[in-house]
């Protein structure tokens, strides 16, 4: 939008000519339109590669059990940091690899509209505001999860999942 009223206020003042300011015209169109398509329709696109459970308190303390690391995306609707997050961070090829392993359950806590359940856990977490992302080990480190809070990076969710791998229990024989 800056760029397109800059160009604008440079190229289509009345001080220029009439071929000048209807150039300046269509490229402010032009402009708007393009920054339109990536803000709005770009950012929205979701890529399908990794599974994207809804979130439920019963599927995280099954995981704990299952030797099964847990990441929930706590996100809304409304909130263009979670729309950022998940479009340069979690559609990442590298984490969408991670989230579709077997031992990562990747699940979406979207309180768009009131979720008193996720609410709650992001709450107990030391979270009041979104993006959050939680990344909750299986057994003994249940208690202590790795939270990724506002704008994070795909190098922190990398972190997040090694910490959390320590926690898995390897089968005998492995």
């Amino acid at each position: 939008v800056a760029l397109a009223f800059w160009q604008y206020g440079r190229f289509g003042s009345l001080d220029r000519g009439k071929i000048s300011r209807i150039i300046s015209e269509v490229m402010l169109v032009v402009i708007l339109a393009g920054g339109y398509f990536v803000s709005f329709y770009m950012m929205e696109r979701r890529a399908d590669a990794a599974e994207k459970t809804p979130f439920t308190m019963e599927r995280v303390l099954a995981n704990k059990d299952k030797n099964i690391i847990s990441v929930i995306d706590f996100t809304a609707d409304w909130c263009p940091n979670c729309k950022l997050v998940e479009k340069t961070v979690l559609e990442d090829e590298r984490i969408l690899r991670l989230f579709a392993r077997e031992d990562i359950d990747f699940m979406i806590a979207d309180i768009t509209v009131t979720h008193p359940e996720a609410e709650a856990l992001m709450h107990s977490m030391g979270s009041s505001s979104i993006p959050f992302l939680a990344i909750i080990p299986p057994g003994e480190g249940y208690k202590t999860p790795a939270c990724l809070r506002d704008i994070y990076s795909v190098r922190n969710v990398i972190e997040g999942i090694v910490y959390a791998e320590k926690f898995i229990k390897k089968k005998k024989g492995k």
